[in-house]
């Protein structure tokens, strides 16, 4: 690139504005200090800056650094995932695996003008979101840099343009990450600067205490299974929540079959001692009536609680709003295993309720579903899938302690 005197000066007053913030760059003045004679940098294509946390320079090209300059001074962190500029916006994201993020690092080409003169595209080492994880102190000396860890979705604003408000650009990057998906079939999550301001001793601790010394003996495999550790491989709450849910609805016939079985093997005991007469064929009727009602999608999720899992072991896992929606019904002030069978079953009730309506608010589109005050909160779900989990769990190893002839065919 052809160096002249202006080019020179921004470059100068570029590093000189590094030099001056960053105490990381300070200590590397002597690589950023330049002359002032444009005839010492003839054919000067690259800048190299050293990065805390890195093991080598990363080469920043004459053209991408001086587009930068006027940017620093306005750099803003609005959280570890998303950093602004006078005209740039930059969302931390992340691919599902290495083998992903490398397709995307060297053959993809993601860069997308719009009609508005916005640009968008996914980027590597950028260089704003490395002076953003230097602020930080987001890096570890032996372990982690700074900007070579990091791919971003960067939306480029051109000149004197009004930036989009924070749902517009939200809105922008969740488009533009359903357009990669769409073409390249590579899923973009949003991801955040890695985070190092945390006691080491208390993490290492607190994972020592939960670590698995000893493994339970081998299940005989089921359908559960596979979907229970697919609900653990999902992030979003939402879509974890319609997993374990799935699992509960897979083995809940199998509680209403056992359930109806028995209400008829006694019916049919009562009726050796008694006149089969038409009332008593029309009984039969009724009975069979009350089961298919069973298997209707909220009964046949309320049908499971209480029978192949503890509920009453697993109820403080439920979110506080829940459990504080169940003791103002039943009022009972602690579930326990000595709490009346009909406040347990009521209780039981509520929670499937709760999760009938969550689910169906998932699945349902927004556009036409009312709510009906029964779902759990957003901000609960994370807590609400903890309880799910266990659920399932007990739920999947109740199924295989049946005694074969309870165990439906379309269960494997």
């Amino acid at each position: 690139m052809q160096i002249d005197k202006e080019v020179l000066s921004d470059i100068k007053r570029g590093c000189n504005y590094l030099i001056e913030n960053y105490d990381h760059f300070a200590d590397y003045r002597d690589d950023l200090e330049f002359s002032d004679d444009p005839d010492d940098y003839n054919d000067f294509d690259y800048i190299p800056f050293y990065f805390p946390g890195e093991y080598d320079y990363i080469e920043v090209h004459v053209a991408n650094f001086l587009r930068l300059v006027d940017e620093f001074p306005t750099l803003e962190i609005v959280n570890k995932g998303r950093i602004k500029t006078k005209s740039l916006t930059y969302q931390i994201v992340s691919a599902a695996n290495g083998d992903e993020e490398h397709v995307i690092k060297n053959f993809h080409d993601f860069s997308l003008p719009l009609d508005n003169g916005i640009h968008i595209d996914v980027v590597e080492k950028s260089f704003i979101v490395g002076l953003a994880a230097t602020k930080l102190d987001a890096y570890d000396e032996d372990f982690l840099g700074s900007i070579s860890p990091y791919l971003a979705v960067e939306i480029e604003y051109p000149q004197d343009f009004e930036k989009l408000s924070e749902q517009e650009e939200e809105n922008l990057i969740k488009s533009y990450l359903f357009e990669i998906a769409d073409s390249s079939g590579i899923s973009l999550k949003y991801s955040e600067i890695n985070d190092f301001d945390f006691d080491h001793e208390a993490w290492e601790k607190e994972m020592k205490e939960k670590a698995v010394e000893n493994l339970r003996n081998l299940e005989p495999y089921n359908e559960g299974m596979r979907l229970f550790v697919s609900a653990l491989q999902i992030e979003d709450p939402e879509l974890k929540l319609l997993n374990f849910y799935k699992i509960l609805e897979h083995f809940a016939p199998v509680v209403v079959n056992i359930e109806g079985n028995e209400l008829m093997r006694k019916k049919l005991d009562v009726a050796q001692t008694k006149t089969l007469d038409g009332d008593f064929i029309r009984s039969i009727f009724d009975l069979a009536k009350s089961f298919e009602e069973k298997f209707r999608d909220e009964e046949l999720i309320k049908s499971i609680f209480n029978v192949s899992f503890d509920f009453v072991g697993l109820f403080e896992h439920l979110p506080n709003s829940i459990r504080k929606q169940v003791r103002k019904q039943t009022k009972f002030e602690k579930l326990t295993y000595e709490t009346d069978n009909d406040k347990i079953a009521t209780a039981c009730n509520m929670v499937a309720k709760i999760l009938y309506a969550t689910r169906n608010r998932v699945v349902h589109s927004k556009s036409n579903f009312s709510t009906n005050g029964n779902e759990c909160p957003n901000s609960d779900l994370n807590q609400f899938n903890e309880f799910l989990k266990h659920a399932s769990s007990q739920t999947i190893r109740w199924y295989n302690r049946l005694p074969k002839h309870q165990k439906s065919t379309d269960i494997q």
